[in-house]
């Protein structure tokens, strides 16, 4: 569902067969945020946005280190992670962070640097898909190849760090939706 709560159609366009990571194509709607090729650094700065118990919401996070995260269900094994540990969050109220799943992790300028995976019972822990994942998706499919690498988004630059406008602004540009699956 897109910001004005219009239902856009989505098909998978890639779905990873031992990680939880599948990239969806609608028909229509914004070209994808650009990807970050950077060497990820233990205590850098993410920034994870998505729709935590189905309202908009957006964490500030610092990186941990690697991990790994056992699946179950239609997969399983075991993955490799990223786990980010929360410095702020809007809204200050959001009690959960169960929701986020599926939304990006973004760098300083506005780069996906994961996808986010789950959040740790315990509180303030983000997991993302490990960056050799997403490089992966690039190699194998193709999918991003257009994409410019160069700079991302500017409307997501000029308010970085400010999460509540940022949040906004990528679910105003619908660069971030709820999702609803509906399986066929």
């Amino acid at each position: 569902m897109v910001v004005d709560g219009r239902q856009i159609r989505a098909s998978i366009a890639y779905q990873h067969p031992q990680a939880d990571l599948t990239i969806l194509r609608t028909a229509t709607g914004k070209p994808p945020l650009p990807f970050s090729h950077d060497r990820l650094a233990v205590d850098q700065t993410g920034f994870s946005f998505g729709y935590p118990t189905g309202v908009l919401g957006a964490t500030q996070d610092a990186l941990m280190g690697r991990g790994r995260m056992r699946l179950g269900g239609r997969l399983s094994g075991i993955t490799p992670t990223l786990t980010w540990a929360e410095t702020q969050r809007f809204p200050d109220t959001l009690e959960t962070l169960g929701g986020m799943s599926g939304g990006p992790m973004l760098d300083a300028q506005g780069r996906v640097i994961g996808i986010v995976v789950a959040a740790s019972p315990r509180r303030g822990r983000v997991h993302t898909v490990a960056p050799e994942l997403l490089q992966q998706v690039q190699r194998e499919t193709g999918l991003f190849a257009s994409v410019p690498t160069e700079g991302p988004a500017p409307d997501i630059v000029e308010s970085l760090g400010g999460l509540h406008v940022t949040a906004s602004n990528l679910s105003q540009s619908s660069r971030i939706a709820k999702i609803y699956c509906k399986v066929e």
